[in-house]
């Protein structure tokens, strides 16, 4: 209870401060859902309802926490992708991996994506450097990143979960995972699953297709 209590309290202090209007639409809009949540919680005598009710309200609370951050994220866009920049990064950090991971996609293209800290990921989220939800269509990547190289490999491990939803149709989808441990893995973490193998394989794909291209043009350059 202390916690909804508190909730309600954080509502009443933003919508004090708060002149954007898009953020006050935010936060009217979800106070009368924490009221019914609230009056259910307190009322539920099982422990099974309240254990429901606590669910519904974490959920009602990520729910809260996404309009926020929409509202008051300034848009961003990186090569025609939408970045939502949640964690506050400086732009210059991460605007290179992001435009060098675009670049390398050829015909394939990025959903939207989402740069937010280690504590606003849902922690049903197994993953913590990033993932991607295909409920959504959105990339979230967890700042900060090691290196460069690393977030763009990281991204591009996530657009291959995009392709591998939005790319493939069923037939693809199961031919691949039919020949699931057929074949050497590209990585250690490609061994999971065959979402995740494949995901691996689109990444290094497109980093030795870069690669590839490049040493032809020094190639060209050097002769």
């Amino acid at each position: 209870f202390d916690s909804l209590d508190h909730i309600t309290k954080l509502l009443n202090m933003l919508e004090a401060a708060n002149t954007d209007p898009k953020l006050e639409t935010a936060i009217l809009s979800t106070r009368g859902y924490w009221r019914r949540q609230s009056e259910k919680l307190r009322s539920n005598d099982g422990m099974a309802e309240v254990g429901q009710a606590l669910t519904t309200a974490h959920m009602g609370l990520e729910t809260l926490i996404k309009r926020i951050q929409t509202a008051v994220t300034p848009e961003i866009r990186i090569d025609g992708v939408q970045i939502h920049n949640t964690a506050n990064a400086p732009e210059e950090h991460f605007r290179p991996f992001i435009s060098k991971a675009l670049s390398l996609l050829g015909p394939f293209r990025s959903c939207p994506i989402h740069i937010v800290r280690k504590d606003q990921v849902p922690m049903t989220v197994g993953h913590p450097g990033a993932y991607y939800k295909a409920s959504e269509d959105n990339i979230y990547f967890v700042w900060p990143v090691p290196d460069e190289r690393d977030a763009v490999e990281r991204l591009l491990h996530e657009i291959g979960h995009r392709v591998w939803f939005k790319n493939l149709n069923s037939d693809q989808r199961s031919d691949w995972e039919e020949a699931f441990g057929s074949y050497a893995f590209e990585t250690p973490y490609a061994r999971i699953s065959p979402k995740e193998e494949f995901a691996e394989v689109f990444a290094h794909w497109r980093l030795k297709k870069a690669i590839r291209e490049n040493a032809l043009r020094m190639e060209i350059a050097t002769r």
